[in-house]
């Protein structure tokens, strides 16, 4: 569906992550950024897919997300998700989101993923984290009280932890997120020794989280 947008979600494959990874270096800070090769053994492995937004009229890439499925879970975890900059500010967001919900509402219960806090130092970049968590909110998405903690490969970055909820959904309990993120470590972050140090650091953080219909 394309939701007003004239785009719509394809399947990536191995072909089609190269030029995708040059834009994710373009977007995201190199600490939180997995290496071409990881991603690539990822995706083999058939339970991370890379989502695109391909625009109808010439099958332009005008977005991209990547997307765990958590093993043993009725959630997603979603990585990297952005629209190429020469495509920002003309809807393509809001519509990406939406259709990633339908996509996968009648499998998933939401989609997880992580926010950079709004930085103290850089003006600039405190703009632009305020207007990307408030184009999630006024999605939907909603903040989770989790002291999340992204893995990097010489420690990790504390980020804000954001559920959007597919259909009716109106909760994510504490269990669901402890196993989603234990999942998604052991997963994506199995190279990094430390990585299973982090959860036991924040999981007391972790509550029920019931939202408004």
């Amino acid at each position: 569906m394309s939701f007003g947008t004239g785009a719509s979600i394809v399947l990536g494959n191995a072909s089609n992550l190269a030029s995708i990874y040059e834009d994710m270096k373009q977007q995201f800070p190199p600490c939180e950024l997995l290496t071409y090769d990881t991603i690539l053994e990822l995706m083999k492995k058939g339970r991370y897919k890379l989502l695109m937004y391909r625009r109808l009229a010439d099958y332009k890439v005008v977005g991209y997300a990547l997307v765990y499925k958590v093993e043993d879970g009725n959630f997603l975890w979603g990585d990297y998700l952005a629209i190429r900059k020469e495509f920002q500010c003309l809807n393509y967001g809001s519509g990406f989101i939406q259709a990633i919900c339908e996509k996968y509402r009648d499998s998933y219960e939401g989609l997880l993923f992580s926010v950079e806090h709004v930085s103290n130092t850089d003006p600039a970049l405190a703009k632009n984290q305020k207007r990307r968590i408030k184009f999630y909110k006024n999605l939907g998405a909603q903040r989770l009280h989790a002291h999340y903690l992204q893995p990097t490969d010489d420690g990790n970055i504390p980020m804000y932890l954001y559920f959007k909820p597919f259909g009716d959904v109106t909760e994510i309990g504490r269990d669901a997120q402890i196993h989603a993120i234990s999942k998604m470590y052991e997963f994506c972050f199995s190279h990094l020794k430390h990585c299973s140090e982090l959860l036991p650091r924040f999981e007391s953080t972790i509550r029920d989280e019931k939202f408004k219909d």
